[in-house]
């Protein structure tokens, strides 16, 4: 894996702020594959996900956030895994909490986006996904969306 690769994915992703992306889970017994989440190997502890879609200039991002502080990232380079501030972590689940259903939050009535070089941002955790936070609708979806830069950027310097 190349450093300096996943650092400038991650910042790239960070930067565009506007992503989803990735699906599926990668198992203890497979290689994870592109696109594919990495849960943190204590699974019975609460986990979440970040997926960070990509666009024209950019590669997808996909973090596996545990409550633990751990996170798992898959990007073109590689995964790698970083450990996040407990400030980071207690907010970022906080919010989750406050969310929740996930699936019950507003979606942007209108969010101009370019069609190449828009990206979309989701956070999910067991079966509830965000709609795009790219665009947030509610104070919650701004807080989430908040706290996944804070969590980009501090994997990206991890």
């Amino acid at each position: 894996m190349h450093v300096i690769g996943w650092r400038v994915a991650l910042l790239a992703a960070a930067v565009a702020v506007s992503g989803c992306g990735g699906g599926g889970s990668a198992t203890a017994n497979s290689a994870p594959t592109f696109g594919q989440v990495v849960p943190p190997a204590d699974e019975s502890e609460s986990t979440a996900q970040i997926a960070v879609s990509g666009s024209t200039n950019t590669a997808p991002v996909t973090v596996a956030v545990s409550a633990n502080g751990s996170a798992v990232v898959t990007t073109a380079q590689g995964v790698h895994t970083a450990t996040l501030s407990e400030t980071i972590v207690a907010t970022f689940f906080s919010d989750l909490a406050e969310g929740q259903p996930l699936s019950g939050l507003p979606v942007p009535t209108a969010c101009a986006k370019p069609v190449s070089f828009a990206t979309t941002i989701t956070v999910s955790t067991g079966s509830e996904v965000s709609p795009d936070l790219t665009c947030p609708a509610s104070a919650v979806e701004q807080n989430l969306r908040n706290d996944v830069n804070s969590i980009l950027s501090a994997v990206s310097a991890a």
